[in-house]
This record gives C-alpha cells, sequence and structure tokens, in this order.
C-alpha cells in the first residue's frame, strides 16, 4: 500500500512549522525594539478628569497592529483600578501620539508603567513589553465636594474690592 499525500501533508507542516517561528521571532524582535521614551502632560489635575499626555514611542510599528497601556502600578491586569489609559497604535514610524488618561487616585505620580502590546507580522503571537518611566511630578488632586456658600453679607464697610493696607 502507498501513501500517496504523506510528501504534501510534510510539505504544509514544515511550512506551517516555519511560519509560527518566523511569525514569533519578528514580533518578539519589533516588540523589545518599540518602547515608549518619554510621557509629558500637565502638571495638575483632578481624579476622573480626562487628561491629554503627550507619549513618545521609538522603534516601527509600522504595518503592525497594538495596544499602548498606561498605568500607576506595575504588571496591572486589563480594565484594572490602576490603568490610566488603554490606547490602540496606529502604525507609526516612532514620533509621538496624544492619549486620554484618567487618574483614579488623588496624589503625586513621578513614575508611569507602560505596556506596549505588538502583534507579530501575520497577528498570530502577541509579544508585550512592559516598562517604566519617570514622569514630571503630576499632581493629581481630589474632586470638591458640596455646594458653593453665598455670601450675602460682608465686614467691610464699603461696596467693592478692598486690599489690606500695609502694616495692618
Amino acid at each position: 500500500a502507498r501513501l500517496t499525500g504523506t510528501p504534501v501533508v510534510i510539505a504544509l507542516m514544515a511550512a506551517l512549522l516555519v511560519t509560527v517561528v518566523v511569525e514569533a521571532l519578528a514580533g518578539w524582535s519589533n516588540a523589545r525594539r518599540t518602547q515608549v521614551v518619554s510621557i509629558a502632560g500637565p502638571p495638575v489635575t483632578t481624579v476622573d478628569s480626562p487628561v491629554l499626555l503627550r507619549v513618545a514611542v521609538a522603534g516601527s510599528t509600522v504595518g503592525r497592529s497594538g495596544r499602548l497601556r498606561l498605568s500607576t502600578s506595575p504588571h496591572t491586569s486589563p480594565h484594572a483600578e490602576s490603568e490610566i489609559a488603554a490606547e490602540v497604535l496606529r502604525p507609526l514610524s516612532g514620533n509621538s501620539m496624544s492619549v486620554h488618561a484618567v487618574f483614579r487616585d488623588p496624589g503625586i505620580v513621578t513614575l508611569l508603567h507602560t505596556t506596549i502590546e505588538l502583534a507579530g507580522p501575520l497577528g498570530l503571537i502577541w509579544w508585550r513589553h512592559r516598562s517604566e518611566i519617570a514622569v514630571e511630578a503630576v499632581h493629581v488632586a481630589p474632586v470638591g465636594h458640596g455646594a458653593l456658600l453665598a455670601v450675602t453679607s460682608s465686614s467691610a464697610l464699603h461696596e467693592g474690592l478692598l486690599a489690606a493696607q500695609r502694616g495692618n
């Protein structure tokens, strides 16, 4: 008995194996070369207020899909409380991008954790690159509560603005 399709099946399996290995190596190499270089934003913001951050990305993501996640603590899972931004990486060649972020906890933030997730050329295997980026201090203020008080009377003797005299 002669097997007629064996060489074709073996050739297809070898081609599939080579494709998976090339996909894995290309994705790994691309993920290692692509990294967040700097993050810039306003020095003051409020909890749960959207803020625009400027993120500089080095490396090439041309023709590849990917995601960028920013968080205030390391190793966050997707949709964790400490995640402040998740943005789709558009095909770009380095440079920078704008990311909308929302800080959830009050305090002073001086370090952000970044996660870049990139696919290989065919999108079969995804790779993740994590890093920490020092940022200029961002003061995240708590949200004010309560209504503003209406002032109906003043201790001034005159109407209008008064300034304290020197020596008082």
